[in-house]
C-alpha cells in the first residue's frame, strides 16, 4: 500500500495504490498523516481509491479511524472511485451511511469545496 498526499481547492486528497491491508505500521503511518493534517487545521479530506483493488476489515478499520477523527475535530471525509468489490464491502458493513461515496475525484472536491 502506497500513500500519497496532495491539496487542490482547499481539499486534502489522499490517494491509495494497492491493496488497504491494514498492519500495525501501515494503520500507524495513515494515522500520523491524519493527525498531522488535523494538526495543521485542515477539515476536507477525500481519500481517493481509485488505484486501491480491494480492502480488507484492518483496511476498513483505518478508514474508520481517520474519519473518526477527522469529525471531531469538524471535518469531513468522502471517499472516490472506489472498486466495485470496496463498494460491496462499504454496503455490507453499511458504510455507506457513514461515509460520502463520489465517483470521481472531481464530484468529491466539488461537494467539499461547496461545504
Amino acid at each position: 500500500m502506497e500513500v500519497t498526499q496532495m491539496q487542490t481547492n482547499g481539499v486534502e486528497i489522499v490517494a491509495i495504490s494497492g491493496h488497504i491491508v491494514g498492519s500495525e505500521n501501515a494503520s500507524r503511518a495513515f494515522h500520523e498523516l491524519f493527525q498531522s493534517l488535523i494538526g495543521d487545521g485542515k477539515k476536507k479530506f477525500l481519500v481517493d481509491l481509485e488505484e486501491t483493488p480491494w480492502t480488507n476489515s484492518l483496511g476498513i478499520g483505518m478508514l474508520m479511524g481517520a474519519y473518526a477523527s477527522v469529525k471531531r475535530n469538524g471535518g469531513e471525509v468522502v471517499l472516490a472511485n472506489p472498486t466495485e468489490r470496496i463498494r460491496d464491502l462499504l454496503a455490507v458493513t453499511k458504510l455507506t451511511l457513514v461515509f460520502k461515496v463520489f465517483d470521481s475525484r472531481q464530484a468529491a472536491i466539488e461537494h467539499l469545496t461547496k461545504v
